[in-house]
C-alpha cells in the first residue's frame, strides 16, 4: 500500500505549481457545498491553508465585504 509520504512533493516543486482559475473555482464550490473542508484540500494538494482560504474569499459565492447590520429597538 502506498503511503502519503511517497507522493510528497520536495518544496522546489510545490513553489513552481500554479493552479488554474478553474480548479479554485471547483474546490471552493465543493466547500460551500460541504463535500470538503479548507483543510482537507489543504492537506490533499499540499497548499497552504491560508491560500485555501484566500480562494475562498475571492471565488467564493457569499459577498466578500459583508456588513454587519444592527437594528436596536
Amino acid at each position: 500500500m502506498a503511503t502519503v509520504e511517497k507522493f510528497r512533493l520536495t518544496l522546489e516543486e510545490r513553489i513552481r505549481r500554479r493552479f488554474s482559475e478553474e480548479f479554485k473555482k471547483k474546490k471552493v464550490n465543493e466547500m460551500e457545498l460541504g463535500h470538503t473542508t479548507a483543510a482537507e484540500v489543504s492537506r490533499e494538494y499540499q497548499v497552504r491553508y491560508s491560500n485555501v482560504i484566500k480562494w475562498k474569499k475571492i471565488y467564493g459565492s457569499k459577498p466578500k465585504d459583508s456588513v454587519r447590520l444592527i437594528v436596536e429597538m
